[in-house]
């Protein structure tokens, strides 16, 4: 469980650092992404405050205004990853992989959070092919 958390902390930079989205010019035209990105900080807020259920609700309210932005997506399997519900992270990581292009910054820590999942389940087999495609991606992201 430690390992798959390593791992989707190895994302999390992406989201929340360099590679993130810049934020919305404040303009009369833009209001809904302003309450996107505010919702999306309450998020980050309350997740680095350990209050996982709350960081849920808040990446939730960002994704009903923009249901296809990456890094809170990413921010919402990683806070259901936290919270325990290790299940429903996965599937969150799954859906986010098969929405991304093979090219994303992304995509080796999502498979390398699979692969560690799948081991957690005693699927071998399945833990074995994620990394093989992660490491096809980016060696040096290669995981443990």
């Amino acid at each position: 469980m430690r390992a798959l958390a390593l791992v989707l902390l190895a994302g999390l930079a992406a989201c929340t650092g360099e590679g993130r989205r810049p934020d919305p010019a404040p303009t009369a035209e833009a209001p809904e992404d302003r309450v996107e990105a505010a919702h999306r900080y309450h998020g980050e807020a309350l997740l680095q405050q350990d209050r996982f259920e709350e960081s849920i609700a808040a990446f939730d309210r960002a994704l009903a205004i923009d249901p296809d932005d990456v890094g809170v997506r990413y921010l919402r399997a990683f806070a259901l990853f936290r919270h325990g519900q290790v299940a429903e992270a996965d599937a969150a990581i799954a859906d986010l992989l098969f929405d991304l292009p093979e090219d994303h910054e992304l995509r080796p820590a999502l498979l390398c959070a699979r692969a560690l999942h799948a081991e957690q389940q005693d699927r071998e087999d399945d833990a074995i092919g994620y990394r093989i495609r992660a490491c096809a991606l980016d060696e040096e992201a290669c995981c443990p």
